[in-house]
């Protein structure tokens, strides 16, 4: 007799059992949790992206760090970082983000490329976010992934309509 097929968790199981394992996701109904923090490069690459937003003169909105994003009832995200525009309503004292955000940023690290080139870039785009960047830090590119279904890759700057004037420089991004 084959094994019984295990019940997919639901973000609200997800929340409810206040995981406290650090960048936990839920994925397709999957506890995912990586095998290690993200590698110094990585965290560099959120550091330049968030310093080039934070020192664009006008910029717009807030750029965030990884918050728990419930994406449907089976997927719970945690993006690298995601913007918001001025006067979204975030909620400070709470861990779970409460709206969709129009850009995420996801830097890909080995033990969870294949997540976040698969399923939740797909899932970010389905659930109403216009824009994800990849960021691949071992080819130095950035690929932007739309909501009307074009994709574009960058190796020197990148820029969005969705926050105007910013533009990022990725020789800066991709500093080693």
């Amino acid at each position: 007799m084959p094994p019984a097929a295990r019940d997919k968790m639901t973000a609200d199981e997800f929340f409810a059992a206040h995981i406290e394992l650090p960048f936990a996701q839920l994925i397709d109904g999957e506890l995912v949790v990586p095998m290690h923090s993200p590698k110094l490069r990585h965290q560099k690459i959120v550091q330049h992206l968030l310093l080039a937003h934070w020192r664009c003169e006008g910029a717009i909105g807030e750029l965030i760090l990884p918050q728990d994003m419930r994406v449907d009832d089976h997927n719970v995200f945690v993006p690298d970082l995601f913007w918001v525009p001025d006067g979204s309503v975030l909620d400070d004292g709470d861990h779970i983000l409460s709206l969709v955000p129009p850009l995420v940023i996801e830097v890909l690290s080995p033990s969870t490329r294949h997540h976040d080139l698969g399923r939740k870039r797909r899932g970010y785009l389905e659930s109403g976010v216009q824009e994800v960047w990849i960021i691949d830090g071992e080819a130095d590119r950035l690929t932007v992934h739309r909501a009307d279904g074009t994709t574009s890759i960058h190796t020197e700057t990148v820029a969005t309509p969705l926050v105007p004037g910013w533009v990022v420089e990725l020789a800066e991004v991709f500093a080693r």
